[in-house]
């Protein structure tokens, strides 16, 4: 029982660590980035027209919403990704559905920064009403300017997890290849299980036997392939490569079908060889 809690404190204690890596990560670098630019500019935005929300307009509100949720979020998945392993386990669909997300906010922040751009006069104009407030627009210039860089930042991290999805999984493994793979296999088998029955059945039993043995061989290679070939499309997790992994664990219980027959007819022309050599004996 003490080993068992010593176990579990330490598992604790390993799932608790941070993960320092994803901070020195381009994807921990480039949120960093995100989450500092963000701020700055919605933090700009409402020191520009002093929180006086009444005075700053629709498309103001729009930009401060969006910079201010984007940047809890961006928190919080930061958060998430340095104390535990995501970044560490991923596969093509996670990636390709946070690239897409990526740019959703790419799409979202560039929105926003081109309407607080074509507002700029009726800011200016909405911020001297407020009483005893000084309107800087270098304020609102860089409220805006920082939007504009988010939203490239946004484009870029979607851009990299598309592109780190594409090299960490190449669009070679389709679906055809290892179907042709299979089929490949398949007439190889049968091609030298028809040849080593013809070679059995013209020659003598020792040719046979040897020739048997061969075909068993090369059958356990090609089971040891179709193996190998099933652990590479355990990764894939789509319905087409589901289907595909069932067709070929068919295969693979014909292979050993094929197998265990071989093997029969291996121990029968071994009996066959040794009642042979007792009638030369007798003789």
């Amino acid at each position: 029982d003490v080993n068992k809690e010593n176990k579990i404190e330490k598992r604790k204690q390993r799932e608790m660590k941070l993960e320092l890596d994803y901070v020195k990560s381009y994807f921990g670098i480039i949120k960093i980035a995100e989450f500092s630019s963000l701020g700055i500019s919605w933090i700009c935005m409402t020191t520009y027209f002093d929180s006086t929300f009444s005075q700053m307009g629709g498309k103001n509100v729009f930009f401060i919403a969006t910079s201010m949720a984007s940047w809890i979020i961006v928190l919080l998945w930061f958060i998430t990704f340095l104390t535990s392993q995501c970044y560490r386990t991923p596969s093509p669909t996670k990636m390709l559905i946070i690239g897409i997300l990526h740019l959703a906010f790419f799409n979202l922040h560039l929105i926003s920064g081109a309407l607080v751009i074509d507002s700029k006069t009726n800011s200016e104009m909405s911020c001297r009403t407020i009483a005893y407030h000084e309107c800087t627009i270098q304020k609102y210039n860089c409220a805006a300017a920082f939007g504009i860089i988010s939203s490239i930042l946004f484009l870029i991290d979607g851009a990299l997890h598309i592109v780190q999805r594409k090299r960490l999984f190449p669009a070679s493994m389709s679906v055809e290849e290892p179907a042709s793979m299979t089929e490949e296999v398949v007439l190889k088998i049968t091609t030298q299980s028809k040849s080593s029955t013809e070679k059995a059945t013209e020659s003598t039993t020792e040719e046979a036997t040897d020739s048997t043995k061969e075909a068993t061989e090369s059958t356990k290679e090609t089971t040891g392939s179709t193996q190998k070939l099933l652990s590479r499309q355990q990764r894939l997790r789509s319905p087409q490569q589901k289907r595909l992994r069932i067709q070929q664990k068919r295969l693979l219980s014909q292979q050993q079908r094929l197998l265990s027959q071989q093997q029969r007819l291996l121990s029968q022309q071994q009996r066959l060889l040794s009642q042979q050599q007792r009638l030369l004996s007798q003789q």
